[in-house]
């Protein structure tokens, strides 16, 4: 499939339409051109870009809309054919512009991985400290109250603070896939790009 691919992302709650309408809907003229997940012959580099892109938008929304369906296609613009066609399922577009971009939207799918870890290492951090903190408790009769630093960490994530790194990685996650745009007018004269939906 060419490039640039658009990633557009439909509730997964509403079935898949048939191949063959979202065909119609986008004017696609190859089987080369718009892949369905389930549907299309199966490809796994489209599979595995549908996983990165998936995750990234998912990181990007907090999460918000779970699970969703997702149709790529190559093109500049998705058609008002489509978009109407898909209005009420519609949950979001993203771009992977060119095979340099996939490569960098891999890297950032890695590093989400990552802060989901460290996030949930914070999470194992505070459950420890407070089954230590109770256990003093038990055979003390004294709350830990002397370590204002690591209260404030904790308290800071109950109440779905962010760090620093992870408030930035939200909007690069936002901004690296172009999410949201639907005419990459950008791209149109770039002759390693082509416009084919």
């Amino acid at each position: 499939m060419d490039y640039p691919r658009a990633f557009i992302f439909i509730d997964s709650k509403s079935d898949m339409p048939p191949l063959a309408s979202v065909r119609k809907w986008f004017g696609s003229k190859t089987d080369n051109d718009i892949y369905v997940q389930g549907q299309s012959t199966q490809d796994d580099e489209l599979d595995q870009a549908i996983d990165i892109m998936s995750q990234i938008r998912g990181f990007s929304t907090n999460w918000s809309n779970g699970p969703e369906h997702c149709i790529v296609v190559s093109t500049t613009q998705p058609n008002t054919l489509a978009q109407t066609a898909l209005s009420e399922r519609w949950c979001g577009i993203s771009w992977m512009d060119s095979i340099s971009h996939h490569v960098s939207l891999g890297k950032l799918s890695k590093v989400i991985d990552e802060q989901i870890d460290l996030a949930e290492k914070f999470s194992e951090l505070e459950y420890s400290y407070a089954g230590l903190a109770e256990y003093v408790r038990q055979k003390t009769g004294q709350s830990m109250v002397c370590e204002p630093d690591l209260n404030w960490v904790f308290k800071g994530r109950q109440a779905a603070a962010q760090t620093e790194v992870e408030a930035h990685l939200r909007k690069i996650a936002k901004d690296e896939p172009r999410s949201g745009v639907l005419w990459r007018i950008d791209l149109e004269d770039d002759s390693t790009t082509s416009q084919a939906a």
